[in-house]
């Protein structure tokens, strides 16, 4: 799952911020949803992406409906869906699809999980 930051946490991560639920430990991110300082969020279908429609059939036939699925995924199972022979392509599509759900790269700020 995916968690919004609401407030600045003492981690360097800023509000709006988007992590994910592995960077806290269980108690501390239960605690912190307590409090407000997070939020979970929902990932939208890798169809409402720009660009990504054809990808978004191709990965329904292997059960990857939205971005989180996406990013994921096991490498080796997307390669084989989209035919490649390294991991170059596969990273570079995670990274847009992770992009895509950062609303601070405008700002200039990036996390990656």
């Amino acid at each position: 799952m995916l968690y919004r930051v609401l407030r600045r946490l003492s981690t360097g991560h800023e509000r709006g911020d988007i992590v994910p639920e592995q960077r806290f430990k269980p108690n501390v991110l239960e605690a912190l949803v307590n409090v407000n300082a997070l939020s979970p969020i929902s990932t939208p279908p890798l169809s409402e992406l720009q660009g990504w429609a054809g990808r978004a059939e191709l990965l329904a036939e292997v059960g990857i409906f939205d971005a989180l699925q996406f990013v994921e995924a096991d490498d080796k199972v997307l390669r084989e869906v989209f035919g490649y022979k390294t991991d170059r392509r596969i990273k570079q599509m995670k990274d847009e699809v992770w992009e895509a759900l950062q609303p601070g790269v405008a700002a200039g700020r990036r996390f990656r999980p």
